[in-house]
């Protein structure tokens, strides 16, 4: 039974290298197509085809589906699938990027394309709060209640480095916004 939160014009195609038994569609959903099985006893069973569940890595966060051919078993990525059949392999170099959508979980088609390891990382990294920046950094040397009190404080940066225990080019670079730029309580910067 389809889900009732379906697309009516969801486009489906093959998953690439299981034509006939698997497809994805541009929405991210994965479905078995209806087939027979032959056991070994000679018996001829028809199966069902069905939408599959997926599952989220526990490490990465990405959806998957377990794909089965002869008992064997091999899971695969939701975002790629979608991509391989819709856009087409992955070129040389490139990797599965996500857009602004609802982070790995969002496997829309629209929501998906191929691009460079630094077209990936920065976005993702950022929508999903894992980029590790201000205070968040294990180099981190300052809070932001003290990256702004620098940026407030009329000493020199000579001085505010003594203070605080730094090089002058560190203090320079807070204050010129080379470094510490996207100030989480901050809009205008």
């Amino acid at each position: 039974m389809e889900s009732s939160t379906a697309k009516i014009d969801e486009e489906w195609k093959d998953v690439v290298g299981w034509e006939g038994s698997y497809q994805v569609s541009d929405t991210g959903r994965v479905r078995s197509l209806d087939r027979s099985i032959t056991r070994v006893d000679g018996v001829v069973l028809r199966v069902r085809g069905q939408i599959l569940k997926q599952a989220t890595h526990k490490n990465t966060g990405y959806r998957l589906v377990s794909l089965a051919r002869n008992c064997n078993i091999t899971h695969a990525y939701v975002h790629r699938l979608v991509l391989e059949a819709f856009v087409g392999p992955c070129p040389p170099g490139m990797e599965t990027c996500h857009g602004t959508g609802e982070g790995r979980g969002d496997n829309r088609l629209t929501n998906l394309s191929w691009g460079t390891h630094a077209q990936n990382a920065g976005p993702d990294r950022v929508r999903d709060g894992t980029m590790l920046s201000g205070e968040r950094s294990p180099a981190a040397k300052f809070t932001w209640d003290e990256v702004r009190s620098i940026r407030a404080d009329p000493r020199s940066g000579r001085e505010l480095a003594r203070v605080y225990g730094v090089q002058r080019v560190t203090i320079y670079d807070i204050r010129n916004f080379r470094s510490w730029r996207d100030d989480p309580c901050s809009s205008t910067t």
